[in-house]
């Protein structure tokens, strides 16, 4: 009877003893705090259950104390159980207040469980004189069970009920894995019950002590892996795990993404000590609000995530107002005051979003894509993504998807502008321009809209590639059929310089169709020089070495200095057509325009005006002298067979 009573005490003593030596070892998955509060509930939990052992043995007459002794022996049972049950509300407890910001509430929870303890400890200690918890009768010390036996079940039933209040007041803010977890408990709390019920002598205090301790862990552990390690925020795992949850609930939120557009600079300006300790400051003030229902950090794409409040809710406006005020102010870390510039978009779900893959699918797109605001406070843009820029976001999936596919298949188009001098007369010169094919829509889409989407998706390099490889191949027909062969310019992408085998690339084609490099132009625009000048200076002088001459692409519509220019090996300046627009409407850019073209002459540059496409804007060209002219004035562009045609009825 004896063993048969106290084998689920010896077996939690056992399972105590495994555990507590696998938490000691695993520094890198517990943090030091979370070891610390499993070895409090693991020290009360083995102190209860040998002095339950030692406190049954008496009982049972196996061992025989003096009655003091038997006294002090029984109410330290009751004493560590209670400090038992203190250390487990600390436990569970203890991950509420992390997650959650009405911290507040979460103090006065922590206080009545304190208060819940002290009274236990009173009526346990007064027991000695009242006996109204046990008392030892009789010669042999037989335990009687007095009308407040149940103390120990009485306060940890309270302290439970104080965590069932907490957790489902602060449930918003939970991790769903925590909820998930936790779920499981209620059905081996009924298990444990039953069992109870059925055999009312056995011995379940450490058993249950085990059982709560054991899913802390599982949480926890889970939580260490779902955490970003510099932040404390869920990662990438966990906001996933998250999303499911919710729209698997139903859940009504706002999806926030915080993208901080100068952090990069900031960690080579400040160090990377203060650009850490900078997202550990905005990691907590995020996590503040009591809005905030669950925050995340991706770390690979530099981003904060805020599940906040539903967009029908009253505090969503509020919300939203302060994300703007706060990312809008100085932020002051390690004896600097940072100004940060931040996108901020909001995605309405289910409203939006109706599903992860949806929400996702957008995510990444907005991740990385700037949108026109019309609310921007100084250094913060705030966008709401709607259903039309849900539709914008669809619409470059697909460009996207079919520019890929073209360039795999080696079906992407090009056409190829004449460029005539002043006299009209086409001086054989073109320019290549890259054209996408729409099959389901039989036009063709604009390059304003694909270029930007291969930039930022990386797929420029091929676009430029396939650019140079059509314009060598008309170059090498022309060559081979004895005629005038055109020298063609290719727009180069800066991304391309940034390869170090650009020049070797290069070479590669053009001595693959036997194209000599005179033939050749690249054609760079303006605003890719604002950044890595370095890199893409050397590559150009690397390429004017082997013979091929560079065109600044689209002047006057970048932001570049002049002098800069002057150290690159350009031989062509090419005018965008809104500096020729304005220049023929205003009077002060007219003045401007008729001071620089004689020095980019003087500098012996050729210019080349673009976008010429009215006799007006044409007759206000022509008093700049010996310039060229591309536009539709003269010529549109033609598909490789019509400038073959072209070439060929020229040459004869």
């Amino acid at each position: 009877m004896l063993i048969y009573h106290l084998i689920p005490e010896v077996i939690s003593l056992l399972l105590y003893l495994i555990t507590t030596i696998y938490v000691l070892g695993e520094k890198e998955v517990l943090r030091k705090e979370d070891r610390s509060r499993f070895f409090r509930v693991a020290t009360w939990a083995s102190l209860a259950i040998i002095q339950n052992l030692f406190a049954s043995l008496l009982v049972m007459g196996v061992l025989l104390f003096p009655l003091w002794l038997n006294y002090i022996m029984q109410s330290l049972y009751y004493i560590f159980v209670l400090c038992l049950e203190v250390s487990m509300f600390d436990l569970v407890f203890g991950t509420i207040r992390i997650y959650t910001p009405n911290q507040k509430r979460i103090e006065s929870f922590y206080i009545a469980s304190r208060v819940i303890a002290l009274l236990g400890l009173m009526l346990i200690l007064l027991n000695l004189k009242t006996g109204e918890i046990f008392s030892l009768e009789g010669p042999e010390q037989i335990y009687v069970r007095g009308p407040l036996n149940v103390i120990s079940a009485v306060s940890g039933s309270l302290m439970i009920l104080i965590v069932i209040v907490s957790f489902l007041l602060e449930k918003d803010y939970l991790p769903p894995q925590f909820i998930r977890i936790t779920g499981y408990m209620p059905l081996f709390t009924v298990i444990i019950m039953f069992i109870q019920i059925f055999f009312r002598n056995m011995q379940l205090t450490g058993l249950i002590s085990f059982v709560v301790a054991f899913f802390w862990l599982l949480n926890i552990a889970s939580s260490t892996l779902l955490t970003d390690t510099l932040t404390g925020l869920g990662n990438d795992k966990l906001m996933m795990s998250s999303l499911s949850y919710f729209f698997e609930k139903h859940i009504e939120f706002s999806l926030f993404i915080i993208n901080i557009r100068n952090l990069e600079k900031l960690r080579r300006d400040l160090g990377s000590r203060t650009t850490d300790n900078l997202l550990i400051k905005i990691a907590n003030k995020l996590n503040s609000y009591s809005e905030t229902r669950q925050v995340f950090r991706v770390p690979d794409k530099e981003k904060f995530t805020i599940f906040g409040p539903a967009p029908s809710a009253n505090d969503a406006n509020i919300f939203c107002k302060q994300l703007i005020e706060v990312f809008s102010e100085l932020w002051h870390v390690d004896n600097s005051d940072i100004a940060l510039r931040t996108d901020i978009t909001m995605i309405p779900c289910p409203v939006v979003a109706a599903d992860v893959n949806e929400l996702l699918r957008l995510f990444n797109y907005i991740g990385s894509t700037r949108f026109v605001s019309n609310n921007e406070s100084n250094n913060v843009v705030f966008n709401i993504c709607d259903l039309k820029m849900k539709e914008r976001i669809y619409r470059q999936e697909y460009v996207l998807s079919l520019l890929t596919k073209t360039l795999e298949s080696g079906a992407m188009l090009f056409s190829f502008q004449p460029i005539f001098n002043i006299d009209g007369v086409y001086d054989g010169y073109a320019e290549c321009l890259a054209r996408l094919y729409d099959p389901k829509t039989n036009i063709l889409i604009s390059p304003k809209e694909f270029i930007p989407i291969a930039e930022k998706e990386g797929l420029i390099r091929d676009v430029g590639k396939a650019g140079l490889e059509a314009s060598c191949k008309i170059i090498k027909e022309a060559l081979d059929s004895g005629i005038e062969a055109p020298i063609i310019s290719v727009n180069f992408s800066a991304r391309q310089f940034y390869r170090k085998n650009i020049v070797s690339s290069v070479l590669d084609i053009m001595e693959k169709y036997g194209v000599p490099s005179k033939y050749i132009k690249i054609e760079i625009t303006e605003s890719y020089l604002i950044e890595n000048f370095d890199i893409i200076k050397k590559a150009m002088l690397d390429l004017g070495n082997k013979g091929i001459g560079f065109y600044l692409d689209d002047f006057g519509s970048g932001y570049s200095s002049i002098s800069r220019y002057l150290n690159l090996p350009f031989e062509c300046i090419k005018l965008d057509h809104t500096l020729l627009a304005a220049a023929n409407g205003n009077e002060r850019s007219d003045i401007l325009l008729k001071a620089i073209i004689p020095c980019f002459k003087e500098l012996g540059y050729k210019i080349i005006f673009e976008g010429v496409e009215k006799k007006e804007i044409f007759d206000y060209v022509k008093q700049f002298g010996d310039v060229s002219i591309q536009g539709f004035y003269f010529s549109k562009p033609y598909d490789v067979d019509e400038f073959c045609k072209l070439i060929r009825g020229m040459n004869e």
